[in-house]
């Protein structure tokens, strides 16, 4: 950094003016020339004048008095005015040899100063040559890498030139041989050339860092402390603080706290509190201590402080701004304020509160301690431990105390005695009292009157024999029930396998025939026979339903009807339900619609299987059980308890169910009478899976029905989701989607399909249904037939039976996909249990396909895995999601 300094004067530097570098020699300098002159014409004066001033003597006082003729009187007069001359000239080369002595002496100490100057002192010439330089300036030579003749940096020719231009001194700093110069650049006027004095000040630099370092080090020693600590000048703005304090004001460091005022902090509100304290020890200059205050905090949260503030001196005392410290009290003051309230609930406690020090003296009582034992509060005072218990008991009480010092909380009986000598029951519990250097002080106890519970003890001892006799007896009793239970779970194990087995074995035979039926419904039939085939076509699907309903309940009996949510499609569940469900009604001349009470998600997060199984078996009651007038389905969406709930009202016009048997109706294989059953038919299951379907999904279900009027069962589906993120639906999106669903065209496929299955009737319909949607089929007998088959031929799909002779599907699966095969395999099988399920995709198959197979179902399939001629999805024709059936 460079910075110009003033002249000191105008003056000529006459003494700097000597022989420097080897040129001619300037002994005196101009101003020299003209004293020298000076001086010679004034004793070239005096002489003449004192000898003239000797010859008026002479001839006034002496030639003339005494006659002397004038040729005598100019011959003695030259005589004594060569003398007096001659005197004065002796006198004045004596005065004139000292000076010049004095002057040379003078000359030559200055020409030595240079030389002989520790600090470097150079001589540059204007254009930047070097014109000289002393021994010391040699080391900024070195680190010009120049020297004596040669030229000076670009960087101090500038600044030399700056010189001559402003005239004034410029101070800049230079690093050189480790050390650190300050050089002062001169411009001499009318000289052509400027001087460079250098001083080392690399000894006043490391001072200087020290001295930043010691600040540095002061400041982080103060950080360090976990008091708070700030300093502020006369204006009570910040002049530094440490770190903790700096985040209290919630700044990141200490420096951003630097000319800032208390209005400016997160504890503006008591800025004004704060200031006057500080105003108060500037103007008294003296200290303020130990002082408790508030303070808000940057997040509006308010603290208490202690404090304390000095005056803050300079080196000569004068009162310079206010030093502070203080620390957070806030847990303090918030024990105290606990402390308080305790001391006022222990003095209106119902418990006895007993406090002796460590010579078990009584120091602390309470209003209930004096009420049990009868004495004042002041009496107590003044009695001990051992004053109020009867002295049967101390030894007791001493052994209970040194367990209470060994860090145990003692709970025992004892007994105490009044003061009219009433001994009384009561149960004491006991702590031992330290000071905050671990110290033992005493020991705090709460007493507790039990007199009448031990009353009440003693009478249920007398019943204690009764009591153990009849739990003798209960014990008994739930060891039969437990055996009895054990057998019914057994027993009830064992129905549920029978179910699943008898399930399994029916679905058989009734996959050929519901498929065969509908192909045939397909014929051009007569009016007659198309009649029978749609009869064995809802006979066969009754049966079904009715197979399905005992399979599901034996799944939940067993537990092993598994709930799996995922997100799916509000929409598409209500058009499939609408879709699969008026044609019924319409059948029966009934109104059937779809209605939306308000705007609904358009996805949740359920199982949409066993939402549209709930659906379809209340849908399908309500048209089962009603003869004329309509179906009505409203949906609407629900809070309950501050979660979002889908709501379905089933409502008909039917029989109605009377209000006794509404409960019953939602029972294991009941209806609401004997009459129904025979004349609608059904398990009496529907509404029992329903009610337990919904309770799985985390819902409810409810009825409210008339007899003669009709029904509205309602079921509520937790939607499992953020609505408020959602896009709502209404009615024109689902009516849209239905009459999408409606428009959809039968799909024609392209491909190579592998069967393999055991039964010729399951071959032969799955052969026709395949062929029907234009692809190739190959069909084989068992699991060895398929796996060679599907080494020697390409294929696109294999659809495969799990349960068959020689090598079964599981195995079958493995081989080939231990062969690497990629190619889908679509597991068939009559078990439709969950496990089944996981059983064959864990053999590796991709998908999972129970029976009975409906062409639908295998659409699904191949659109999934194939491509198709139409781009319209045939998943829409079905539900949401497959699951077990």
């Amino acid at each position: 950094m460079r910075t110009h300094i003033k002249a000191e004067s105008q003056r000529k530097d006459s003494d700097s003016r000597v022989h420097l570098g080897g040129r001619p020699s300037k002994i005196i300098s101009l101003h020299g020339h003209k004293r020298q002159l000076l001086l010679l014409v004034v004793s070239v004066a005096i002489i003449f004048g004192a000898g003239a001033l000797c010859q008026d003597i002479l001839h006034r006082y002496v030639f003339v008095s005494y006659h002397v003729n004038n040729a005598f009187l100019s011959i003695v007069s030259l005589m004594f005015f060569l003398v007096i001359t001659g005197v004065i000239v002796t006198v004045m080369a004596g005065v004139m040899g000292r000076a010049l002595d004095d002057a040379k002496k003078k000359v030559k100490m200055l020409s030595r100063f240079p030389s002989e100057n520790p600090d470097p002192v150079l001589r540059i010439a204007k254009d930047g040559d070097i014109l000289y330089s002393n021994e010391a300036g040699k080391i900024l030579l070195s680190s010009w890498d120049s020297a004596i003749g040669g030229l000076v940096p670009e960087k101090w020719l500038d600044l030399i030139t700056e010189a001559f231009a402003s005239g004034k001194h410029i101070e800049e700093e230079e690093e050189a041989a480790g050390k650190v110069f300050s050089i002062v650049i001169a411009a001499v006027e009318d000289s052509g050339y400027a001087n460079l004095y250098a001083r080392d000040i690399t000894e006043t630099k490391q001072m200087q860092e020290d001295i930043a370092n010691s600040g540095r080090v002061l400041q982080r020693i103060i950080d360090l402390l976990t008091i708070r600590i700030f300093w502020k000048d006369k204006d009570l703005n910040y002049l530094g603080c440490n770190q903790i304090f700096a985040d209290d004001a919630g700044m990141e460091k200490p420096e951003d706290m630097v000319g800032k005022s208390d209005f400016e902090m997160g504890w503006k509100d008591q800025a004004e509190l704060y200031r006057a304290d500080d105003q108060n020890v500037l103007d008294s200059g003296s200290s303020r201590v130990n002082y408790e205050e508030p303070q808000t905090t940057p997040d509006g949260s308010q603290i208490w402080l202690r404090t304390s503030k000095v005056p803050l001196t300079d080196l000569q005392g004068n009162v310079i701004g206010v030093l502070g410290t203080y620390e957070d009290i806030t847990e303090r003051k918030q024990a105290e304020d606990e402390i308080r309230k305790n001391e006022v609930y222990l003095e209106t406690m119902g418990d006895a509160l007993l406090v002796v020090n460590n010579e078990l003296k009584v120091i602390k009582v309470n209003n209930a301690t004096a009420a049990l034992w009868g004495y004042s509060i002041e009496e107590l005072l003044t009695m001990s431990f051992e004053d109020l218990f009867p002295q049967r008991y101390h030894n007791k009480h001493y052994l209970l105390m040194q367990e209470a010092l060994a860090g145990k909380v003692t709970n025992f009986e004892t007994i105490i005695i009044t003061k009219d000598k009433k001994e009384i029951t009561t149960l004491l519990s006991a702590r031992v009292l330290n000071n905050d250097k671990g110290e033992f002080t005493g020991f705090v106890g709460v007493l507790r009157d039990i007199t009448d519970r031990k009353e009440f003890e003693n009478e249920l001892k007398h019943a204690k024999d009764e009591v153990e006799q009849i739990n003798v007896n209960l014990n008994e009793a739930i060891a039969c029930s437990t055996q009895m239970a054990r057998e019914a779970n057994i027993a009830n194990r064992a129905k549920s396998e029978f179910l699943a087995n008898m399930s399994h074995e029916i679905r058989t035979p009734m996959n050929a025939i519901i498929g065969f039926s509908d192909l045939l419904s397909q014929e051009d039939l007569s009016p007659e026979h198309a009649q029978y085939v749609n009869m064995i076509i809802t006979s066969s699907k009754n049966l079904l339903t009715i197979i399905d309903d005992i399979l599901d309940f034996s799944k939940i009996e067993a537990g092993k009807l598994d709930i799996e949510k995922i997100e799916c499609s509000l929409e598409e569940l209500l058009g499939n339900v609408s879709l699969m469900l008026k044609s019924k009604a319409t059948e029966k001349g009934l109104d059937f619609e779809v209605r939306y009470k308000t705007t609904f998600p358009a996805f949740i997060h359920t199982d949409p299987t066993r939402v549209y199984q709930c659906l379809t078996n209340l849908i399908g009651n309500a048209i089962k059980f009603t003869d004329e007038g309509h179906v009505y389905v409203t949906v609407s969406l629900e809070e309950i308890e501050g979660n979002p709930h889908i709501r379905f009202d089933v409502e008909d016009s039917g029989i109605g169910i009377p209000v006794d048997k509404q409960d019953l109706i939602f029972e294991s294989f009941s209806q609401a009478d004997g009459s129904t059953t025979r004349t609608f038919g059904g398990t009496g299951l529907g509404l029992t899976i329903t009610k337990k379907l919904a309770e799985l999904l985390g819902g409810s279900i409810s009825v409210e029905s008339e007899v003669g009027k009709g029904s509205v069962f309602s079921l509520w589906v937790p939607a499992g989701i953020d609505v408020e993120s959602q896009a709502m639906l209404g009615e024109s999106k689902v009516e849209e989607h239905r009459q999408k669903s409606n428009n959809n065209k039968k799909k024609g496929y392209s491909g190579n399909i592998l069967v393999a299955e055991d039964s010729v009737s399951n071959q032969k319909l799955i052969e026709i249904l395949l062929k029907r949607l234009g692809l190739k089929v190959t069909l084989v007998d068992n699991g060895q037939q398929a796996v060679d088959t599907a080494t020697a031929e390409m294929f696109d799909i294999i659809f495969m039976d799990m349960q068959m002779p020689v090598m079964n599907g599981y195995d079958a699966v493995g081989a080939l996909r231990g062969k690497g095969f990629t190619v889908p395999i679509i597991a068939l099988t009559a078990n439709a249990m969950r496990e089944d399920r996981d059983r064959c995709l864990e053999a590796g198959c991709d998908e999972h396909l129970p029976k009975p197979v409906d062409s639908k179902k295998i659409a699904v399939i191949l659109e999934k895995y194939l491509v198709s001629d139409s781009s319209e999805r045939v998943s829409e024709l079905v539900p949401g999601c497959l699951g077990d059936a």
